[in-house]
């Protein structure tokens, strides 16, 4: 897995940038990549130009005589990258331009060879290529850093309850925590005081606190762009492979008149469903109908509504009965009609 790593947190020009570097050597070919973290410089060789280069340059290394001879000419560009031993490297702009950087490197070789030379050529790429070298594999290796803190939080909870487990069961028995580590305490201090000494001598024993743990951790904006840079890139940052390419580098031309980004929330029902009383009583005994998992919860709570809902005893008809008929017709709902509304 190939790395971002620091070629130089403060180069000394104008500007002081911080240059990273990153590359892929294979048996045959290699691949260099440069980012001051907002262009990107590329340079990608095969065997053939490899040979081509070493012949124009009349290198002291002949990678045309044979595939080890190759391999040993990457092997010293490789380490002239990396800064070993014996090594050196310089970096130039052709015609003070944007578009190239060269890179002059040497490595030292066993007498009486002289030392190796070599230079690479480095092309502006696009911001198409710098998203896909640089800002996404960076966002993975920042998603994968995330997941992992994620796993350890959850471990130290899982910590934490078998240490509030143990208590529990020294507690059951008359004993605690300070009867383990007896040495560590003042014998003759108070239950409370040992246990507090306890604690100092045993961190792993204190509660953990997630939120002044992550609060402890915000000190970015302490850091300048160059001390970031020496912590986060120095040993190299693993890049994570990103699966999907990043967006047509021309998605803007396919807007057109507009496309939306997110349609308005959704507003909430003004006032919640009026129920008659007609309907109350009918929600309460469809309620009471209904399976254990509900019904068994609901009916304590609701026992004083059903109180005040139960339903009159029949009285003796009298002349109105037709008028009281319509009005009941008129008035009474069910829950399929508030299904309805």
């Amino acid at each position: 897995m190939s790395s971002w790593r620091l070629l130089a947190s403060s180069l000394d020009v104008a500007g002081n940038p911080t240059l990273l570097i990153k590359h892929d050597f294979q048996t045959t070919r290699y691949t260099v990549h440069i980012t001051d973290l907002t262009f990107l410089w590329t340079e990608t060789l095969d065997r053939k130009g490899i040979i081509k280069r070493a012949l124009n340059e009349d290198t002291s290394i002949d990678p045309s005589e044979g595939s080890d001879q190759l391999r040993l000419l990457l092997n010293h560009v490789r380490r002239g990258l990396d800064g070993e031993d014996e090594t050196t490297l310089e970096i130039s702009s052709r015609e003070n331009s944007k578009e190239r950087l060269d890179l002059l490197l040497t490595s030292n070789l066993p007498s009486p060879l002289k030392t190796l030379s070599w230079n690479l050529r480095l092309k502006a790429a696009s911001e198409y290529d710098f998203s896909r070298e640089v800002l996404l594999p960076i966002l993975g290796s920042l998603f994968t850093a995330d997941k992992a803190v994620s796993s350890l939080l959850n471990k130290v909870k899982d910590r934490e309850n078998l240490i509030a487990r143990i208590n529990s069961n020294l507690s059951s028995t008359g004993r605690s925590m300070v009867d383990i580590f007896w040495e560590l305490v003042p014998p003759k201090a108070s239950k409370d005081a040992q246990y507090a000494a306890l604690l100092k001598k045993v961190p792993g024993l204190q509660t953990f606190d997630e939120d002044s743990w992550r609060d402890s951790q915000e000190f970015v904006g302490e850091l300048g762009t160059h001390e970031l840079c020496e912590e986060l890139f120095r040993r190299g940052l693993e890049c994570r492979a990103i699966s999907n390419t990043p967006a047509d580098e021309a998605w803007w031309t396919h807007l057109g008149a507009g496309v939306t980004i997110r349609d308005a929330p959704h507003s909430p029902p003004s006032k919640a469903p009026f129920l008659r009383k007609e309907t109350s009583s009918t929600v309460f005994q469809t309620l009471d109908d209904t399976s254990n998992t509900a019904g068994e919860h609901l009916a304590p709570a609701l026992a004083p509504f059903h109180a005040a809902q139960e339903t009159p005893k029949p009285q003796p008809k009298t002349t109105d009965d037709n008028n009281t008929d319509s009005d009941s017709d008129a008035t009474a709902s069910t829950v399929s009609d508030l299904d309805a509304q």
